[in-house]
């Protein structure tokens, strides 16, 4: 069990949507830092494991450290003195570890796209994710079915993307574990800017100190408060 604390100030909505993996907040997560997140969410050893090893499979080399040029003046000698800097920026991790600082222009092409090319949410389009997939009165949960429904409109994706956007969809569903049957607003906001993550893993292993998440992220404290005293199934 790890203890899991927010970010310091500012952060991205999507760093925030990962930072909850990175308990020691030095903005680089291994595998085994988002396993140990996983587990302390309840999951079994084994989809923990798979979990881990899909989002650093999909992260790690995408957020690798390029190589900054110097700011001085060209020369031969200077750019073959950075030749192997700049190819270093382009070997794979082999820990597959994730950089944060470089977060910020990895974006989830899936259709809605929740973040924008700096990372930031577009509640515009999380408005009308509910408006138009929720069959509840007020347009403010999503069912299984939903959510179901939602998977499915994303079939032109392609094959790996679509898998790829279900596995997303299953993970949520699974972290919040709605025993009423429906996902609401908060739940799923939550999961996009990580502030439920630190709220479940304090149920579900009486970690002390995560409560001040609310406060700290994007969720308001009073609409994530419920999440508190809601039922949430092991």
């Amino acid at each position: 069990m790890v203890l899991h604390t927010p970010a310091p100030e500012p952060r991205t909505m999507l760093q925030k949507h990962l930072d909850y993996f990175d308990p020691d907040h030095d903005d680089v997560f291994s595998p085994y830092d988002t396993f140990v997140g996983f587990r302390d969410l309840a999951y079994p050893r084994w989809s923990a494991a798979i979990a881990a090893l899909l989002v650093h499979l999909a992260l790690s080399y995408k957020t690798l450290p390029k190589y900054k040029a110097a700011e001085q003046r060209f020369t031969l000698a200077t750019f073959i003195a950075s030749i192997p800097h700049r190819i270093w920026s382009y070997i794979p991790d082999p820990l597959l570890r994730i950089h944060l600082d470089n977060i910020g222009g990895i974006v989830h092409k899936s259709d809605p796209q929740m973040f924008n090319d700096q990372g930031e949410f577009d509640s515009q389009k999380f408005e009308k994710l509910f408006e138009m997939y929720s069959s509840a009165p007020n347009r403010d949960s999503l069912t299984r079915s939903d959510v179901m429904r939602i998977w499915r409109s994303q079939r032109s994706l392609g094959l790996f993307r679509y898998i790829g956007e279900g596995l997303k969809w299953l993970g949520r569903w699974y972290t919040v574990s709605p025993r009423s049957g429906s996902m609401t607003k908060d739940e799923l906001r939550g999961c996009y800017d990580g502030s439920i993550l630190y709220l479940l893993a304090e149920q579900r292993t009486g970690q002390v100190g995560s409560t001040k998440t609310a406060s700290n992220h994007v969720a308001p404290a009073d609409e994530m408060a419920p999440l508190l005293s809601s039922d949430v199934s092991e």
